[in-house]
Parts: C-alpha cells; structure tokens; sequence
C-alpha cells in the first residue's frame, strides 16, 4: 500500500490500507515516482511533496535492495543539467542523496537506479524544489569504481578546493588495500585504520587531485574512485 500510492487514486478511501490515507490533494502532491521504483523495490525514506520548498541543500534517502545502485542529476527549469550538484552513496541499507542548488529558482531531481549486472542506469522518479536561495559550491566527481567499491567519502564533500588550504581527506572502502591521493603524477598514500582511510592534506597547486584505490596490494592497477577540481 505505502508503494502503490504514488501511482493509484481508489475512490474509497480505505481501500488505501493505509490508516487514515491520504486525501486526494495530499495524493497530487506525492513526488512523481514511475515503473523502475516499484521493479527495483525502492522505498523512499524522506518525506517529499511533487515540489519542495527550500533553502540551498536538500537531502534525500532511499532503501534499496543488496546489489541496486542509485544516482541523481539537477535541472533547472529550462531543462539544462547543472552537473555535480548530486552526489549519491550508499550507507548501510540505503543510498543518501545530498543536493546543492546552484542559485535559486525553480528544479526538478531526476533519479535512477541500476542493478550490479546493469550498464545503465534508469529513470524511477523525479522531483521537484525551489530553492530560496543559491551556493556557490559543487560535490567532487564520482568515478564508476566508487560504487563498485562501496565507497562512502567522509570528506570533503565540497569541489573545487582551495590551493593552499588544509583538508582532511576521508573516505571508507571496504576490503581495499591500498589509496592514495594524486596530483601531478605525484601519489600520496592515505593511512588505513579498518575500513577508513585518511590524509591530511594542504592542497598545493595544482588543477585537480585524484582518489585511486586498489583491492589487491600486489595488484599494478590502481581505480579512480573521486576527483577534486582545484582553484
């Protein structure tokens, strides 16, 4: 009943099972949730309308299945896409999206899912915000290793960084063996305690900085897993 609600108005009230219901207002304003939210077996945990309003941020969390991935783009009203003002990872049984919004004005969250065994990722639903206000400030660049190594990055969580200012870079990653930070070919090794590992680090000058890991300690090949853009 709580799923079959995004898409399915009965004309009897208490054939929603759902206690007191919904009225049928509050069911035109349920976020847009399609075919892909009910075959990946999504459940949405945060409380959202068709159109939210906010500030600068907004944070979303989704239940998901062992082996489901989950991701997110932001565009404005006119369609264009604002790239890195998402960034989806996966905590325990569910995925946390946080949002930056650019500026204020009107958005509209598309979301998408994905089995492991799955290319591409597809669309489930979407949402819609306006936001008050605008940051001036984006999320680091996600590699495709980041979920294949179920990755959480700890911090920073904001791109670009500021050269000559100190970051504690933290990230965890599960039965990784090595990772490192690079720039400019030159590597940093990140110091490992469990699953978490950590740097210090004062960004010099360069243009970006780089996350690499590994799982195999005797393995040549690191993976990119996040990027930073500097300025």
């Amino acid at each position: 009943p709580q799923k079959m609600i995004y898409t399915h108005y009965p004309n009897d009230r208490k054939w929603q099972l759902l206690g007191d219901g919904l009225s049928e207002q509050e069911f035109k304003d349920l976020p847009d949730m399609q075919k892909n939210y009910f075959k990946y077996k999504l459940n949405l945990l945060t409380d959202l309308k068709k159109v939210n309003q906010v500030e600068f941020a907004q944070n979303i969390q989704v239940e998901v299945p062992e082996g489901v991935s989950v991701m997110a783009s932001l565009y404005d009203r006119k369609g264009r896409e604002f790239k890195q003002q998402c960034f989806a990872q996966k905590e325990d049984e569910k995925y946390i999206i946080d949002i930056l919004f650019p500026k204020s004005g009107e958005w509209l969250c598309r979301l998408y899912a994905k089995k492991k065994n799955e290319k591409q990722y597809h669309s489930f639903g979407q949402v819609g915000f306006v936001s008050t206000k605008g940051v001036k400030q984006a999320f680091p660049t996600k590699f495709s290793q980041f979920d294949q190594y179920e990755a959480v990055l700890l911090g920073p969580l904001e791109s670009p960084l500021k050269r000559g200012k100190k970051y504690k870079f933290k990230v965890k990653l599960p039965n990784t063996a090595k990772v490192s930070l690079m720039h400019d070919n030159e590597w940093k090794e990140m110091k490992k305690s469990g699953d978490i590992f950590e740097i210090d680090l004062k960004v010099p000058h360069t243009k970006e900085l780089i996350l690499f890991a590994k799982k195999d300690p005797r393995a040549e090949k690191f993976n990119a897993i996040l990027k930073w853009e500097v300025e």
